[in-house]
């Protein structure tokens, strides 16, 4: 075996280690969900993700928009959050409860901004990965809050909400999220790498 062919191996040796150590945690180990309070009762009277965070991603080519994943670490995260800022201690049941509800399961949360009202209303979103699709099991759209109305029509935030079973996704990988509006009168694509998600 020549010299180039064990830095080759010793290359896929490292990357594929590299896959496994970034992916997110679909089963959350104690030191996940300890790590998950942490994070979460440390976001206190703060937003829970913003700009910089793996789970906060800009979509590109919209007005201003973002959407945020909510993997079974996150949402361990959210309720954290909720505990500490109403001054009250995070019960095993809640946890259990969360990890019930959300583990094999990635929640969406879109936000965008449009120049008319009611486009995300029957909008909709699906996982591309390779030749896979998934479908949500799971949509809701609803008006956030009116940015401006110094033209009309105003611009206008809208929120969507998506809930997808995240067993065949490669979730050391990346994903692309596509955001369909209107029955495709607007379509936002949004790569995920979904191997840094928290």
């Amino acid at each position: 075996m020549g010299k180039h062919t064990l830095v080759v191996i010793g290359i896929s040796i490292a990357l594929a280690s590299q896959q496994i150590a970034f992916a997110y945690p679909r089963q959350l180990t104690d030191q996940d969900i300890r790590s998950a309070v942490e994070y979460g009762t440390s976001r206190k009277g703060s937003d829970l993700v913003s700009d910089g965070h793996p789970n906060f991603i800009k979509v590109p080519r919209a007005l201003a928009g973002f959407i945020v994943v909510y993997t079974p670490w996150l949402q361990i995260a959210s309720i954290a959050q909720d505990a500490a800022t109403e001054y009250r201690t995070l019960t095993q049941d809640e946890i259990s409860r969360t990890l019930s509800m959300w583990q094999g399961k990635l929640k969406v949360v879109v936000a965008l901004v449009e120049q008319r009202e009611g486009r995300w209303y029957d909008g909709h979103a699906v996982w591309i990965q390779g030749a896979k699709v998934i479908q949500p099991i799971t949509k809701s759209g609803h008006l956030l809050r009116v940015i401006s109305c110094r033209t009309n029509p105003c611009f206008v935030m809208g929120g969507m909400i998506f809930t997808f079973p995240d067993d065949n996704l490669d979730v050391t990988s990346g994903a692309e999220f596509v955001i369909i509006l209107r029955g495709g009168y607007a379509e936002y694509r949004v790569n995920v790498p979904l191997g840094l998600l928290r």
